[in-house]
């Protein structure tokens, strides 16, 4: 069942185990960059899943452990560039990435395009399997801003959720136009 954005979850069953880049890391595992730029096209209007990108991702060589063999477990980091060992995101999405310490008035004025997208990157804690308290980055949709703050949607559960500035560690732009 959807949610009331219509937006995807990396733990979605029906793509929740598929394999990323190396065997044993999952979309449910590790999926949230996947699962938050597979949604800037959902919030396009266009149909689109984290399974579909992420099989792009896998047969296009899209992941770190995909085009350098000498990585082991947890290398299915996204590679936004093409080179000639594989196609990166932005080729196979059709956009154009940044990074940045993007102001709330330049955000603004950019998701007002509907063009122009941004994904933040938050500290979660979570208990591993052997009971230890681990820090790790989540990556999640900026729906859009109110009163100085942002509204996100998480990509993990589906909750949306009212962040502060330094709530946020990174801010990616993602640019359709």
């Amino acid at each position: 069942m959807k949610n009331k954005f219509y937006l995807d979850i990396q733990t979605d069953p029906a793509w929740a185990n598929n394999e990323m880049g190396m065997p044993g890391d999952t979309l449910s595992m590790y999926g949230c960059l996947v699962t938050s730029l597979s949604n800037t096209k959902v919030l396009q209007k266009i149909a689109y899943t984290p399974k579909k990108l992420n099989t792009e991702l896998r047969d296009k060589k899209g992941y770190a452990g995909l085009r350098n063999p000498e990585l082991k477990e947890n290398q299915s980091f996204i590679l936004w560039n093409s080179d000639a060992n594989g196609t990166g995101a932005c080729d196979i999405l059709g956009c154009k990435q940044s990074a940045g310490a993007f102001t709330y008035d330049e955000m603004k004025a950019a998701m007002n395009t509907g063009k122009i997208f941004f994904i933040a990157r938050v500290i979660v804690s979570y208990r591993n399997a052997h009971g230890v308290l681990v820090d790790i980055g989540h990556y999640i949709n900026i729906l859009y801003q109110i009163n100085g703050k942002y509204i996100c949607f998480d990509t993990y559960d589906g909750k949306t959720n009212m962040l502060e500035e330094n709530d946020i560690t990174a801010k990616i732009k993602v640019d359709y136009s």
